[in-house]
């Protein structure tokens, strides 16, 4: 799976003044797909001493010039960036939940299932 479309990514640097500056950079016929997924588990007791789980997503994203290019070299990308999966719902696909949620990433919004 993977979202096509048109999008803008934007950079961020500090200046010499310590001023942060956002770059936009606009895509056409982008390729984006998530390339690593990181899950961790983490146990803590409630109130009454009680095992908890907390479970935590971060996943990291890229955008290609197009699939054959991604295939060609995975590490050629045009942006790259991770995110954190905001209250993961683990009885779906976590893979859904992660694609839903750049869809709605300011920027990415013009991307489609590809």
């Amino acid at each position: 799976m993977a979202l096509i479309g048109n999008c803008t990514f934007t950079t961020y640097e500090v200046n010499d003044d310590g001023q942060t500056i956002g770059t936009d950079t606009d895509y056409t016929d982008v390729y984006l797909c998530i390339t690593q997924i990181s899950n961790f588990n983490n146990w803590y007791g409630n109130e009454e001493g009680n095992p908890t789980k907390d479970v935590i997503v971060h996943f990291q994203f890229a955008g290609y010039e197009s699939e054959n290019a991604r295939n060609a070299d995975k590490e050629d990308y045009l942006f790259w960036d991770q995110i954190q999966l905001d209250n993961p719902d683990l009885t779906t696909s976590l893979y859904e939940q992660m694609y839903e949620q750049l869809k709605q990433r300011q920027g990415l919004t013009n991307l489609i299932d590809g």
